[in-house]
């Protein structure tokens, strides 16, 4: 049953945070997440689940949701680098930056776009390797300084906390501590 969401929202931190407007295509798809309620993307790599998860990340942020972003695959300044070739257009292609073939022009977009990104109150940081606990304790950490959300990218790639059996059980036994940690937090 469909509930008008302005009768249950709570004021304050227990706010649902609702579908930024950069990615208002996915509206009629995702809904509002409440405090403690968890999105699970899924697909096959190339498919753009981590430039998803980095429009929503820093969507909310622009829109004064502060959070952090736990990463086990790319490097945490390659979200920011992607966020920033997103807000200056075409004018910016990082690989061509990388390589040394843009011009000033670009160069110039994107330092500006760049000190945009960095105001924003989304921290990116570095998962790869760590067990489940770990990540959980850093989201609590940062629930603690006002974390409003937590995106983190590349579940699979996070070992979980006790040894449980085959790739699919420690996936699921790595979600179900980050949602447990999302709830209590």
């Amino acid at each position: 049953d469909h509930v008008d969401q302005e009768q249950v929202e709570p004021e304050g931190r227990g706010r649902r945070l609702d579908v930024p407007a950069t990615v208002a295509p996915l509206r009629p798809v995702l809904v509002a997440l409440g405090p403690g309620e968890m999105l699970v993307i899924g697909a096959r790599p190339g498919r753009g689940k981590s430039h998803m998860a980095g429009d929503l990340a820093y969507g909310w942020a622009a829109e004064g949701a502060a959070g952090v972003v736990l990463t086990a695959e790319d490097a945490p300044p390659e979200w920011a680098a992607r966020e920033v070739a997103k807000r200056a257009g075409g004018v910016v292609n990082l690989e061509a930056m990388r390589a040394g073939h843009a011009d000033l022009r670009a160069w110039t977009a994107y330092h500006q776009h760049a000190a945009e990104v960095a105001r924003l109150p989304v921290r990116v940081g570095g998962v790869a390797g760590r067990r489940a606990c770990d990540v959980a304790a850093r989201m609590r950490r940062a629930a603690e300084r006002g974390a409003r959300f937590a995106v983190v990218d590349y579940v699979q790639l996070i070992r979980p906390s006790a040894r449980t059996g085959t790739p699919s059980e420690d996936v699921t036994a790595v979600a179900g501590e980050l949602l447990d940690t999302a709830i209590d937090c």
